[in-house]
């Protein structure tokens, strides 16, 4: 039943990333092209794990670059899909080395996504933490600080009310980092602590999402 598999990715592709990652890979994987051609999230899923077939669709959507073109896109029913490969598409570029094509798409989404949230709240709000989150370490690795703490610090509060402690501890780590790169050792020390409130995940994640709060604890104490 691929209707029903694809179905399932897009509502809970979330906590599979956390939790089932070589279960999403494998659907992924095995979902014909003719099920996900008409997903696009489905579809930005496989590129970014690398997998294709001779049938998958050669375009996704395209975001924007103009203001008031992210500002229609917002608007109308496309803007949940135009998020997801969006996001795609900058983790895509980051892993490239892209750094600075990565930052740029990322402050398309994130103007995007303000717009989305005000028209389509219910679609977009519960994928937006866990993509605030990458959105912080396109702009870390960029060295655009400032912008990777208000995401992260966005992704923070995202995780908390929507009870995902990989996502809140992760986002606090970040946050933590940034501080403690600009120099300053106690908002460092503030946010680590609030890191340490939630468990490390199990599995796969565990030793991605200490990274950031292990660098500021250690920078911080060489401050």
């Amino acid at each position: 039943n691929w209707t029903l598999a694809v179905d399932i990715i897009e509502q809970q592709w979330i906590s599979m990333i956390s939790r089932n990652l070589p279960t999403l890979r494998a659907a992924l994987q095995q979902i014909p092209p003719e099920a996900a051609a008409k997903h696009t999230a489905v579809q930005a899923g496989r590129a970014l794990f690398g997998i294709t077939h001779p049938g998958d669709q050669g375009s996704l959507l395209s975001l924007p670059e103009t203001p008031t073109e992210l500002h229609e896109l917002g608007a109308s029913a496309q803007a949940k899909d135009a998020l997801s490969i969006g996001c795609v598409h900058s983790i895509m570029l980051r892993l490239a080395g892209e750094y600075a094509r990565s930052a740029d798409v990322t402050r398309r989404l994130s103007h995007l996504s303000r717009r989305a949230l005000e028209h389509h709240p219910d679609d977009i709000g519960p994928q937006l933490p866990l993509m605030r989150v990458q959105w912080a370490i396109n702009y870390q690795l960029h060295g655009s600080l400032t912008e990777s703490t208000i995401e992260a610090r966005l992704a923070y509060h995202g995780g908390r009310s929507q009870s995902v402690t990989f996502i809140t501890r992760n986002a606090a780590g970040s946050t933590a980092m940034n501080w403690a790169l600009v120099g300053e050792p106690l908002h460092a020390l503030h946010w680590s602590e609030l890191e340490r409130r939630y468990p490390d995940p199990d599995g796969w994640l565990e030793p991605l999402v200490r990274i950031a709060g292990l660098v500021a604890r250690t920078l911080a104490s060489l401050d």
